[in-house]
C-alpha cells in the first residue's frame, strides 16, 4: 500500500510538469463530485494562511474578540444550585472572642492605639555654615561622615624623582597606541624647585574632587577590625609532648638474602623480644641490642606434621603451598607465641634466655564455657581473680604434654583439633622451643588477636568455605576451639577483644560489628538480625574496606583504617557513625594502632609514610579531644608491611621494604 501510494504521487507529480495548461498547478480532483475544480485566489489564500498557522480568515482580529460577561441579562436558574450557607447570616463566633480579649486589655491599659507620629520638620545644616563644629549628639540629622582623603604624593610625584621612576620613549608611545596617555601621571624631573612650573591638570583634579565630594553618597560601614588569628585556639607546642618518635633508633638486619614482602612482627608485653616473620624464617631479635636470640625454621615444624603432603583446602595454598608465615601475635603475660602458617596455627613455647613477667599486668583467666554442642558453645564472663603468671605458665605446658601427640605416619590432622608436636631432644627444636601446637583451620589464617588477659586466642581466615570456620576462638586454659558465629556475611578482615567489656569486635568489608559473646545467640543468629537479642550490642557504619582497626585504653573509641587512604573515628557513645573522618594520606591505610601506656595514635601508609600524633581521649562527656599531629616519617620505606608500638616506650617498629628493594626492619625512637 505504502509502495502504490508513492508510486501514485509520483505519477501525479510527472503529470502536473508535463501539462500544458497553466492553470494545472491550482486544478485539484473533487473525488467526491468526480470533477476538476480549479483553486481561487480566495482559496490559496485560505490555504497559505492555514499552513503558516494562523486565522483562516483573514477578517478575524484575536486581540479584539472578549466575552462580555456585564451585557448579558440575568437569568432565571443560578449556574450552582448550591445552597448559600449559614456562616453567610451568622456572626462569627471566634471574632466575638477575639473582639472581647482586645477590649479586655484596653481595659486594663496593656494595650495601646497607636499613635501615628508626624514627620519632624528641622533644619539639617542648622548653625553648620556659621559654626563648623558641630556637635554629633545634639544635632537631629544623620551622624557626619567625613571626606576620605587624598591619596598622599609618594616617589614619582617628587619634581627630582629617581631615575627608575621616569619614564622613556618607547613605554610613553606604548601608552599612547593604548590611548592611555591623558588618564597617565608621567613624571618630569628639575634641577630645582623654582624650576617647576604650574601643574596642568590641577583645576581639573580639583573640580572632579569637589564633584566626588558633594555628589557621592557616603555611608557607614560596620566592620570588625578583629585579627583571624586571635580566634583560633592558641596551638600546642609540641616540644611539650615530647618524647615520640622522630629519628631512626636501630637498624635491624637479617644475616641471610631474604626475597618477600610479607614481613610480620610482634613484640612481648616485657618490651625485650621482637618476633620477625618472614617467609619461612622466624627470628626473635632481642630489642635492646638487636642481637638475634634464636632463628626458628618454618618448615621443620611443618615436615614434623606432614603439611606438605596434605592437600590444601583453601584456594590460595592451592596455588602456592610454600608455607610461609601470615601472621604472628605474642601472648600479652607468657612466653607465647602464635604463628599463623598458611591454614596452620602454631602456638610455641618459647625458650628465651629471660623470661620477664610484667608486673602491673594481670594474669590470664579461665573464662568459663558451657557444656553443650559445639554450635552452641559461648564465651561466659571472665573472673577477676588474679592469678600467679609463673603458675599459669606452668599449668599452659602440662596442659600441651597431656595433648595427643600428633604421628604423622598413623593419623591425620582434623580440622580444628589440638595436636602437640614432637620434639626430639636431639633436635634443634628441642633447643628453641619448650613446646609446640599445631591447629588446622580451613583456610589461611590472615589474623590473630589476643584477649587483654590471655585467656583466648581469636584467629580469622577470610577465605574459610564454611562462613562458622571464619573467626575461630581457642581458649588456651582449655585447650580447645569454638567457632564463635555460624552464619557470618561478608568478607572478615579483622577482629579485637575489647578491653574491659566481653565483647568481640570484628570488622568486614561494609561494616564494623561489635557483638557480645555472653549471649548465647551469637552462635544461632546471623550478626546484622534483630532479632539476635543481646548478641549484637553495636553496629557501626559509615566504612568502605577496612584494613586494620584499634581500641584505645578506655575502651570507648575506636579508629578504623581503610584500603582509600582515610581513617575513621568512632565514639561508641556518640553514635554508630564516625565522630570524625580523617582525610592525610594518599595510599592505603596499613596499620593503625593506640599505644596502651602512652596519649599516642599513630597511622602507616602502604607508601612508607607514618603519622604520628598525640590523642588525648576525655574523661567526661562535657570535654573534647585532643587531637595534635606531632611528626611525619617518610623517606626510608618505599612500602610498609608491618608497623606495631613499642609495649612500653614511644618507640615504633616499621617493616618494610626500602629504597634499594631489600626488606628492612628499624627501630623509630
Amino acid at each position: 500500500n505504502i509502495f502504490n501510494t508513492f508510486f501514485s504521487l509520483d505519477s501525479e507529480l510527472q503529470a502536473l510538469l508535463n501539462s500544458t495548461d497553466p492553470d494545472a498547478w491550482r486544478t485539484i480532483y473533487d473525488q467526491k463530485n468526480q470533477t476538476s475544480v480549479r483553486l481561487t485566489d480566495e482559496d490559496l489564500d485560505i490555504i497559505r494562511r492555514i499552513s503558516s498557522q494562523t486565522y483562516a480568515n483573514p477578517d478575524f482580529d484575536a486581540e479584539s474578540y472578549h466575552y462580555e460577561n456585564d451585557s448579558l441579562e440575568d437569568k432565571i436558574f443560578p449556574v450552582s444550585n448550591r445552597p448559600v450557607p449559614k456562616r453567610g447570616f451568622i456572626p462569627s463566633k471566634w471574632e466575638a472572642k477575639k473582639i472581647t480579649h482586645l477590649i479586655k486589655l484596653i481595659r486594663l491599659k496593656i494595650l495601646h492605639p497607636i499613635k501615628k507620629k508626624e514627620p519632624e520638620v528641622f533644619d539639617i545644616w542648622e548653625d553648620a555654615i556659621l559654626d563648623p563644629v558641630v556637635d554629633e549628639t545634639t544635632s537631629k540629622g544623620p551622624p557626619h561622615i567625613p571626606a576620605p582623603r587624598m591619596e598622599l604624593p609618594i616617589h614619582e610625584h617628587s619634581y627630582n624623582p629617581p631615575e627608575e621612576y621616569l619614564f622613556d620613549e618607547d613605554e610613553i608611545s606604548k601608552l599612547e597606541k593604548e590611548g592611555e596617555l591623558e588618564n597617565t601621571f608621567i613624571p618630569s624631573k628639575f634641577d630645582c624647585l623654582r624650576r617647576v612650573p604650574a601643574y596642568d591638570k590641577l583645576i581639573t583634579e580639583r573640580f572632579e574632587r569637589c564633584l566626588d565630594l558633594y555628589l557621592c553618597p557616603r555611608a557607614m560601614k560596620m566592620r570588625m577590625n578583629v585579627d583571624p588569628e586571635s580566634i583560633l585556639p592558641p596551638p600546642i607546642d609540641t616540644s611539650d609532648l615530647k618524647p615520640y618518635p622522630t629519628s631512626i633508633r636501630i637498624r635491624y638486619d637479617f644475616d641471610q638474602i631474604i626475597d618477600s614482602k610479607n614481613i610480620q612482627m610482634s613484640a612481648s608485653s616485657d618490651g625485650f623480644w621482637l618476633a620477625v616473620g618472614v617467609g619461612n624464617l622466624l627470628t626473635v631479635f632481642e630489642i635492646s641490642t638487636s642481637r638475634i636470640a634464636f632463628k626458628l625454621d618454618i618448615s621443620k615444624l611443618a615436615q614434623q606434621v606432614n603439611i606438605y603432603d596434605e592437600p590444601s583446602s583453601s584456594d590460595e595454598t592451592q596455588e602456592s603451598n610454600t608455607n610461609s608465615i601470615t601472621t604472628l601475635a605474642f601472648h600479652p603475660n607468657l612466653p607465647i607465641l602464635a604463628c599463623g602458617v598458611e591454614e596452620y596455627l602454631f602456638i610455641l613455647v618459647l625458650k628465651l634466655p629471660s623470661i620477664c613477667f610484667a608486673e602491673d599486668s594481670e594474669a590470664s583467666t579461665d573464662i568459663e564455657q558451657e557444656e553443650t554442642s559445639d554450635s552452641d558453645e559461648i564465651i561466659k564472663n571472665s573472673k577477676n581473680k588474679e592469678k600467679d603468671p609463673i603458675k599459669d605458665y606452668q599449668h599452659s605446658l602440662e596442659l600441651f604434654e597431656d595433648l595427643h601427640t600428633y604421628n604423622k605416619e598413623s593419623s591425620k590432622l582434623e580440622l580444628l583439633s589440638w595436636n602437640s608436636i614432637n620434639l626430639d631432644s636431639n633436635s634443634e627444636l628441642n633447643k628453641e622451643l619448650s613446646s609446640a601446637v599445631v591447629i588446622k583451620h580451613q583456610s589461611t589464617i590472615r589474623h590473630l588477636s589476643w584477649h587483654s588477659k590471655g585467656g583466648y586466642l581469636a584467629a580469622v581466615s577470610p577465605r574459610a568455605i564454611s562462613p562458622s570456620q571464619r573467626v575461630v576462638i581457642h581458649s588456651i586454659n582449655r585447650c580447645s576451639s569454638i567457632t564463635a558465629f555460624k552464619k557470618l556475611s561478608g568478607l572478615v578482615k579483622s577482629v579485637q577483644f575489647h578491653s574491659s567489656n566481653p565483647w568481640l569486635i570484628v570488622a568486614t568489608q561494609t561494616c564494623i560489628r561489635i557483638v557480645d559473646l555472653t549471649s548465647s545467640k551469637t552462635g544461632n543468629k546471623k550478626l546484622g538480625n534483630q532479632n539476635t537479642g543481646k548478641a549484637l550490642v553495636k553496629k557501626l557504619i559509615g566504612i568502605e574496606d577496612p584494613t586494620t582497626i584499634s581500641l584505645d585504653s578506655s575502651g570507648k573509641h575506636i579508629f578504623v583504617g581503610q584500603s582509600n587512604g582515610r581513617i575513621a573515628w568512632f565514639d561508641l557513645d556518640l553514635g554508630n557513625t564516625p565522630y570524625k573522618l580523617l582525610r592525610y594520606s594518599e595510599s592505603a591505610i596499613k596499620k593503625v594502632q593506640f599505644h596502651q601506656g602512652k596519649s599516642m595514635v599513630f597511622s602507616a601508609s602502604k607508601n612508607g609514610t607514618i603519622n604520628v600524633f598525640h590523642c588525648r581521649m576525655p574523661t567526661d562527656l562535657m570535654s573534647d579531644p585532643v587531637f595534635v599531629p606531632l611528626k611525619v616519617i617518610k623517606g626510608e620505606l618505599s612500602f610498609i608491611s608491618s608497623a606495631i608500638w613499642h609495649p612500653r616506650q614511644p618507640w615504633i617498629f616499621t617493616a618494610g621494604i626500602n629504597k634499594d628493594g631489600k626488606p628492612s626492619l628499624i627501630l623509630w625512637g
